[in-house]
């Protein structure tokens, strides 16, 4: 069998333009995962962007959370349980936001967890998932987190019962270097700027949201440690290709002093891979490939759900209109095969009955035969979601568009952290 040519149709840009404009306001964060196509999703984007979620706001937790739990270990936890710990530092973390809420001088909820549940005035209440749960796994697919396999509720009881750490001096290299290298130094379960981590310490760091110039290093230097060979890393290294998913993302610094928009990307995948296919190594322009292809895939397959939704027919249906004509091209480049392997989804849960649906989708465009490509739709939304299923609900109305429209696998997430590390000097050479 000979290795398959897969092509790429370019999306003509007026047409592009149009959609979008049509659909500018369908994006929406958390966009719900309607024909369950999220293990495909998901494996791109953590071959893609390692070390990201949907619920990163700013890269400072990467540090924050890191320096309050060193804080921690250091305590005398001798009779405290993991559970007493937990909820200790559950207040930590609240007392943290409340700190960042008063000091910042940047608008009211960028990025800070917690913000708009608890006011400006400090009155609300504190949320239940606090920063450590969103970004655990993060930190410690970068390297944060020494043990990788360690979960948060192993973290408080591997430190329940345990006397103080010393605290670890810091050299002038340290200082100079911003982190230790000393492996025999390293008593704690984190691995952070030594110095940065000891100004906060002592209560010397500013409460700020912003990352110092060390900690922006920092980060960039394990985004190239751990994540090498993804897009991740080569947009850290290649200052043209950050602009790009800056820029495109919706991250690009505006001139009121450099504070960071936070807007979910209209931009599809597709369009950064337009920028970095000559800028990246054949393999990952390959899995770049392919995730557009996807995505471009998923996008048709959006259109027809929502145009089987009441009262979204019509706004589907100029969707569809300019996404039509790219049907069997789309659809002849899509390799589930090659996706399934490369990503490695065959032991993931559903991943045979979405590999079925995958290709039977297919199939109905290969043929151009619209009506079987909606009915396909329709059993797979009945298959996942079987009562709660709104194909053919009657009463009410559906308004909203829904499950999105091109995929991201996460860039903006990606975008919004590393226009932190630019803005405090992280990237520069």
């Amino acid at each position: 069998m000979g290795v398959m040519e897969l092509g790429w149709i370019d999306f003509s840009e007026d047409a592009r333009k149009k959609t979008l404009t049509v659909l500018a306001s369908l994006q929406e964060p958390g966009a719900i995962d309607e024909l369950g196509i999220g293990i495909v999703r998901d494996g791109f984007a953590e071959r893609l962007f390692p070390g990201t979620s949907t619920l990163h706001t700013r890269a400072k937790y990467f540090f924050l959370v890191p320096y309050a739990l060193k804080d921690m270990e250091r305590s005398d936890n001798t009779k405290k349980t993991p559970r007493a710990l937990s909820r200790e530092y559950d207040k930590t973390e609240e007392s943290i936001a409340k700190r960042l809420i008063v000091n910042t001088n940047e608008p009211i909820g960028k990025g800070i967890i917690g913000a708009r549940s608890l006011h400006t005035d400090l009155s609300g209440n504190w949320v239940k998932r606090g920063p450590a749960v969103m970004y655990w796994n993060a930190l410690s697919t970068l390297g944060f987190l020494r043990n990788e396999r360690m979960s948060m509720g192993g973290y408080f009881a591997a430190i329940a019962g345990t006397s103080p750490l010393k605290q670890t001096e810091v050299s002038p290299d340290d200082e100079a270097n911003g982190w230790n290298d000393d492996q025999t130094a390293r008593q704690t379960l984190w691995h952070v700027p030594t110095g940065d981590y000891a100004r906060w310490s002592v209560g010397e760091a500013e409460d700020s949201i912003k990352l110092t110039e060390g900690e922006a290093r920092f980060f960039a230097t394990q985004v190239r440690m751990k994540c090498a060979g993804s897009l991740y890393q080569a947009v850290v290294d290649d200052a043209d290709l950050c602009d790009a998913l800056l820029g495109l993302t919706g991250q690009a610094s505006k001139e009121d002093g450099g504070a960071a928009r936070f807007e979910r990307s209209r931009m599809p995948f597709q369009d950064l891979f337009r920028v970095a296919r000559d800028r990246i190594s054949p393999d990952l322009a390959l899995l770049c490939r392919h995730a557009a292809t996807f995505s471009d895939f998923v996008y048709l397959c959006r259109i027809r759900y929502n145009a089987q939704l009441p009262a979204l027919e019509e706004v589907a249906n100029d969707a569809w209109e300019d996404a039509e004509s790219y049907m069997h091209e789309w659809a002849s480049a899509l390799d589930v095969g090659w996706i399934y392997e490369h990503l490695d989804l065959f032991g993931r849960g559903g991943a045979y009955p979405l590999r079925a649906f995958l290709s039977e989708a297919k199939a109905d465009m290969l043929a151009g035969d619209v009506a079987s490509l909606d009915e396909c739709i329709r059993r797979r939304e009945r298959e996942i979601k079987r009562e709660r299923a709104k194909i053919g609900r009657e009463g009410g109305s559906i308004e909203t568009w829904r499950g999105g429209t091109w995929l991201t696998y996460r860039s903006e997430v990606a975008a919004r952290m590393l226009a932190d590390v630019r803005e405090a000097g992280g990237l520069d050479a």
